[in-house]
């Protein structure tokens, strides 16, 4: 792999976690709404 490749892998596995974490935070706030605890 060249170094341009690397870099790109990094951003996307970046933007990744980046999209994964939101999911999951939103996914809590979710379930916290459905079960009615506030």
């Amino acid at each position: 792999m060249t170094e341009a490749e690397i870099s790109q892998w990094f951003f996307w596995l970046k933007v990744g976690m980046g999209l994964t974490a939101i999911f999951l935070i939103w996914l809590f706030y979710y379930i916290i709404e459905k079960m009615g605890i506030k």
